[in-house]
């Protein structure tokens, strides 16, 4: 059993291309499932769907979130489908099994007074980490990256001349994203401190102090020091300046299939939860473009 979920493993590994965190999460949900079967004495050729519902509820008795149990379920519906394909078992039982329904939060979002607030605190350490984390902010929020996308952002592929990064999103996709003045001068600034710090010769644009790449987790750490400077008291995620890119964006009628571009995201619908945020922009498009929108 453990072979073949390796071998699963491997494959969407090379053939899917999915992200680091989405390939470890699918492969501890796969080991928690891997064991339940253990457990009950059951191979592969002898699961049925009943199985997999016991599985999940006993999942979920465990305090797992919904969300958890969606992708918990994902990833037995993806082994499945594989075993399926390549031979390994005749019959897909997970075929009428049913994710279980996600409650869409909306995303906690900075307005633009807070925005602003957030992106003056750097200014007040003036060394070179104040003048990196400027340059952090700064980008963040004028390109909207996901936190990781950020930390493995190269020099090569942020373009000061045309005012672009060439990020390498979900999936190994590339995207180009622009930036405006404000971001470019924040980074020419980093960038006249970074050899001091490049002893390591790195291609990363955030270094440490040591010379290594700037983890996820510390621009987390370095994000909500800030906002704490500030004097906000919103509950952020690391993705909060992510989340008022986008809805900015919005606010100020930016076409939905541009934002979903800059985002990466594959779907439009993902994009759509930021119009809930955006009445204005809806009501100024309605107002716009409907026959009988100003009467």
């Amino acid at each position: 059993m453990q072979d073949l979920i390796t071998e699963f493993l491997n494959y969407i590994s090379l053939e899917r291309g999915l992200s680091q965190n989405t390939f470890l999460a699918y492969k501890r949900d796969l080991e928690r499932y891997s064991s339940f079967l253990a457990k009950k004495n059951k191979s592969f050729e002898e699961i049925k769907s009943e199985d997999i519902t016991t599985f999940l509820w006993e999942e979920k008795e465990n305090k797992k979130a919904t969300a958890s149990l969606a992708r918990n379920l994902a990833a037995i519906k993806s082994l499945h489908r594989f075993l399926v394909s390549y031979g390994f078992l005749k019959e897909d039982v997970t075929v009428l099994l049913n994710s279980p329904k996600i409650a869409k939060k909306l995303p906690k979002v900075l307005d633009i007074e807070e925005v602003d607030a957030l992106l003056n605190q750097p200014k007040k350490e003036k060394n070179w980490e104040g003048i990196r984390n400027q340059a952090i902010l700064e980008l963040m929020y004028a390109t909207g990256l996901r936190v990781s996308e950020l930390s493995t952002l190269t020099v090569g592929r942020t373009e000061l001349k045309s005012r672009i990064v060439r990020c390498i999103g979900k999936g190994s996709k590339e995207r180009i994203v622009p930036f405006g003045k404000k971001a470019k001068q924040a980074i020419e600034n980093y960038l006249e401190e970074r050899p001091k710090l490049d002893s390591k010769r790195s291609d990363y644009l955030f270094l440490t102090v040591h010379g290594n790449r700037i983890s996820r987790q510390r621009i987390w750490q370095l994000i909500k020091k800030y906002i704490s400077l500030a004097g906000i008291e919103k509950k952020i995620s690391p993705h909060t300046l992510r989340h008022s890119f986008a809805t900015h964006l919005l606010q100020r009628k930016a076409s939905l299939r541009v934002v979903q571009s800059m985002l990466g995201h594959s779907s439009v619908v993902t994009t759509e939860i930021y119009t809930h945020l955006s009445p204005g922009r809806l009501k100024g498009v309605h107002r716009d473009y409907h026959p009988l929108g100003k009467e």
